[in-house]
């Protein structure tokens, strides 16, 4: 709220500051003016953004529930994981201000990616008994992406390439630095464990996402040798528990960092959108400070619903419709990245400009 705040009150005093005029007679703008100009032209975009940011963690939310237990020691560190991992990948892949399709495309190939790296332990069921598991490949392996593609009505065309780049660019990069830390040797060696194995899984599809060991450990550790009543079983039991429960929280924790390095250069417009997801009583404080009640419905002017929303006057839902949303985000499909291969729009629609920075991976 305080972020839209600044940004509106900034807009405010661009639109009333007076134009310079040179000695020839013409009229042009300060450097101070064309700042305070763009920062008007994000207002709307970015109340746009923090809209779709709230229905993407409401359907994270519903993921995490249907798919994993998080009641065991290690759940709620899985689930936030996940959701600063769908963040870093957005702040890391997609434009400044994406639209709604790249999100929900980008968080099922998220969601996929964390089904086949998930410790059993914290999966309802195996992942090869899953309803929402559906489609195999030509070998009749199970492919956990296209199964949730196909569940959730989005392209496969879209999230195959969006799977390459997110697990090479994000998890193999971002990630795997921030495991390590700042000693270069040691962020190498953490790059290196973060490889994929050959195989994902038991009966999975390499076509899928793959498998990282070093990734998130279960408790598959150990001799591999259990007598039923031993104390040294329950002591070796109870020891690797402890370890991947340790684990998990230090992959959330690298996870934090890397979604504060990435999201460094937006400056006063950023938003702490890990607060969309929260556990505990600190958590829930701090996101009702920052983000207003977000189980409220929006409205114009004041802090409920999200922590700002676009549309009308006493809407109460940040879900659009596609004339609502062009009206909102305009023709041009720059900002949507159409330069890469997940983009719903080619260089030929109206407002393309082929290598601009608006494109994957550019910056405004």
């Amino acid at each position: 709220v305080a972020v839209v705040a600044a940004a509106t009150t900034a807009a405010a005093n661009a639109a009333t500051a007076a134009p310079q005029a040179s000695p020839n007679g013409t009229v042009s703008n300060t450097g101070e003016d064309l700042n305070a100009l763009e920062l008007a032209l994000s207002v709307s975009e970015l109340r746009t953004s923090f809209a779709f940011t709230k229905v993407i963690a409401q359907k994270y939310k519903l993921f995490c529930d249907l798919h994993f237990d998080l009641t065991k020691p290690g759940g709620e560190d899985l689930a936030r994981f996940g959701w600063r991992l769908f963040l870093v990948a957005k702040h890391a892949m997609l434009p400044r201000f994406p639209d709604l399709y790249s999100c929900y495309h980008l968080l099922v190939v998220v969601q996929a990616f964390l089904l086949v790296n998930t410790p059993a332990r914290l999966l309802r069921t195996s992942i090869t008994n899953m309803v929402s598991m559906s489609v195999k490949d030509a070998d009749g392996d199970l492919d956990a992406l296209a199964s949730l593609s196909a569940s959730s009505k989005t392209k496969m065309c879209s999230l195959r390439p969006l799977l390459a780049d997110f697990q090479s660019a994000v998890v193999q990069g971002v990630l795997a630095a921030e495991m390590a830390g700042p000693d270069t040797e040691e962020t190498a060696a953490a790059v290196a464990a973060m490889r994929p194995s050959e195989k994902p899984g038991v009966g999975l599809s390499l076509d899928g996402p793959r498998w990282y060991p070093g990734l998130l450990p279960d408790e598959s550790g150990g001799s591999g040798v259990v007598v039923i009543g031993s104390e040294a079983a329950e002591a070796e039991a109870a020891a690797a528990e402890t370890a991947a429960v340790a684990g998990l929280a230090a992959a959330a924790a690298a996870a934090g960092r890397a979604y504060v390095a990435v999201t460094a250069v937006l400056g006063h417009l950023r938003l702490d959108e890990r607060l969309y997801l929260t556990f505990d009583a600190v958590e829930e404080a701090d996101a009702l400070k920052v983000l207003g009640d977000i189980s409220k419905a929006a409205k114009t002017g004041g802090s409920g619903g999200v922590a700002a929303t676009p549309g009308r006057p006493g809407a109460s839902t940040p879900w659009r419709g596609a004339g609502t949303m062009q009206g909102l985000m305009g023709p041009s499909p720059s900002r949507l990245g159409f330069s890469a291969a997940y983009s719903p729009y080619s260089a030929k629609s109206p407002g393309a400009v082929p290598g601009s920075a608006f494109g994957m991976g550019g910056s405004i």
